[in-house]
């Protein structure tokens, strides 16, 4: 836990297990949801549930390989995982603390796919996932838990962001090293650049939607990126791998 008054380390959470990944609060900001990633050949990896003003920790629940990201719906009754190894997609109910279905991605015949990022859409109808392995990105309805669409994008499908209005979506493609934005209706891609940091990582956009940043998971620059102009219009130099990022609504 950082202060980021004073940038200084107060605390640290016990996060129950090996290789903590992924991290959503709850909507109510009380409960921290936490994917494990275990070992990623022998073992799959889980995730659990800190109670932020106790320390109370729930039981693993077991996942696929290697859970990465994962997002909490708007009503905070679910959790989606997206398990890199495994090819799949699990939807944990908090509730009950139990997996209530596995979601499966193929890749192509002898390939994977690779489900690594997730977006939750504001009314929580849909999540989006990153196939990092793919050039697309799955649409799943969240009543059926299905994938029902696929919007074509770069290479490896990274970091996901909406942009204000929501009737688009911006996409940091990793192996392609590009940026592009797609339609969420019908899925025409609206722009891309491929003048952005190497292995571009995870994006967000600024309040008023006119800038997005985004790091290189490998290299030590940070874009700032004009999303009407669609280009990059500032670097900022970072440490090694500037992959996850958030922008703090401060003064």
């Amino acid at each position: 836990m950082i202060d980021v008054k004073t940038q200084a380390v107060v605390d640290a959470i016990p996060g129950g297990g090996p290789r903590p990944a992924g991290l959503a609060f709850t909507p109510n900001g009380k409960r921290l949801v936490v994917s494990l990633m275990g070992d990623p050949i022998f073992s799959p990896g889980s995730v659990r549930v800190i109670t932020l003003a106790t320390g109370e920790i729930t039981p693993p629940v077991p996942v696929g390989f290697d859970p990465e990201q994962i997002r909490i719906t708007p009503n905070g009754k679910r959790v989606y995982v997206a398990n890199l190894l495994s090819d799949t997609v699990s939807v944990i109910d908090l509730a009950q603390n139990a997996v209530i279905a596995t979601i499966p991605f193929q890749g192509p015949p002898g390939g994977r796919a690779g489900p690594f990022n997730l977006l939750v859409s504001q009314n929580g109808k849909e999540v989006y996932v990153g196939v990092v392995f793919q050039n697309y990105v799955a649409v799943i309805d969240t009543r059926s838990n299905a994938v029902v669409d696929t919007i074509t994008t770069g290479f490896g499908p990274n970091g996901l962001a909406f942009s204000r209005d929501r009737r688009s979506l911006f996409v940091t493609n990793f192996f392609s090293s590009t940026i592009g934005q797609y339609d969420l209706k019908t899925g025409e891609e609206l722009n891309v650049d491929s003048t952005v940091v190497g292995d571009p990582a995870f994006v967000k956009l600024t309040a008023d939607g006119k800038h997005a940043y985004f790091g290189s998971a490998y290299g030590t620059e940070m874009s700032v990126f004009d999303t009407r102009a669609f280009t990059t219009v500032d670097t900022i130099t970072t440490g090694v791998g500037s992959n996850a990022l958030d922008i703090c609504r401060s003064p």
